[in-house]
């Protein structure tokens, strides 16, 4: 069985946005974390993710010793960031083998594409910074909360909007017609905060946050589904007598093999993608999207 290629090393980190072997994380970068710019209207466009060569920053990472004059007077090879201990897992599992080769994926490419991945999540879990409510987001959910509530059908629930200060309620509007009108102007003035403004961005909370271990898995997932084929092959096609897996299970394996998991039943193809299932289901409201990854950032 052939062995997997080792990642080339390149002088210039820029030549690892081209290399073959990336070719699968830089086209899941693009849609996970692309990186973004203004133009001179200051309006946001999209560039290539510089994430693919912060992964082989990670994966080869160097510490440069300077001179007095900022000049690199030597480089040293440290150890990868990038855990590749379950290789001859991921090599030798049959399951994977049939399915990659069902789904006309390299495997060299995927293997490499894996190891992004569980990064990817592992920084999110332990190097992230969770993202909060921008003034624009808040005035949203103020008018989606009075136009549930109080609609203009005939029927509302019992609302009241108070107005505390220092703890101690001094006003409130409990009047549906009042709370009605507040909705309107409100969302009205909505309209007129621009993409990027201050009352639009999203401010980061002081402090690190950490996933838990739920969360990572829907993280995992969702990240292979950006990539993996829509039209994944079902029925006949998977199962033990073609060695195929179904998506979830797919996922699940490899979540198993990775070492992020210790649920052996993610190593059986008749139940894993269920159990992935019922693992995730009530984390189907994910809050994963609200955390910054301070590692793989765009």
């Amino acid at each position: 069985m052939q062995e997997l290629p080792e990642l080339p090393k390149h002088d210039n980190y820029d030549e690892y946005l081209e290399e073959p072997l990336l070719e699968y994380i830089v086209e899941l970068c693009d849609k996970i974390c692309p990186n973004i710019d203004f133009d001179e209207d200051g309006e946001a466009y999209l560039l290539s993710s510089l994430a693919p060569r912060t992964f082989a920053l990670r994966y080869y990472p160097i510490k440069k010793e300077r001179n007095e004059n900022g000049e690199v007077i030597r480089e040293i090879e440290l150890e990868s960031k990038i855990d590749t201990s379950f290789k001859s897992k991921y090599e030798n599992d049959v399951w994977i083998k049939r399915t990659l080769e069902k789904l006309s994926y390299n495997k060299s490419k995927f293997w490499y594409l894996l190891l992004f991945i569980k990064d990817y999540v592992l920084t999110t879990k332990n190097n992230s910074y969770a993202i909060g409510l921008s003034e624009k987001e808040q005035l949203q959910i103020l008018v989606g909360l009075i136009a549930q509530n109080c609609g203009g059908n005939g029927s509302y629930n019992d609302m009241k909007v108070s107005i505390s200060i220092n703890n101690v309620t001094k006003f409130t509007i409990d009047n549906v017609n009042v709370l009605r009108y507040l909705g309107i102007s409100i969302a009205d003035k909505i309209k007129e905060i621009e993409y990027g403004s201050i009352m639009a961005n999203s401010p980061l909370t002081a402090g690190a946050t950490k996933l838990s271990n739920t969360a990572m898995l829907w993280l995992f997932k969702n990240t292979f589904d950006e990539l993996l084929p829509k039209n994944y092959p079902t029925g006949k096609a998977i199962g033990k007598e073609t060695f195929v897996l179904g998506k979830n299970s797919l996922i699940a394996r490899l979540f198993y093999i990775s070492g992020l998991s210790n649920n052996e039943s993610f190593m059986d193809w008749s139940k894993a993608g269920k159990v992935l299932a019922n693992t995730i289901s009530s984390y189907s409201e994910s809050d994963v999207d609200r955390h910054y990854n301070i590692i793989y950032s765009g």
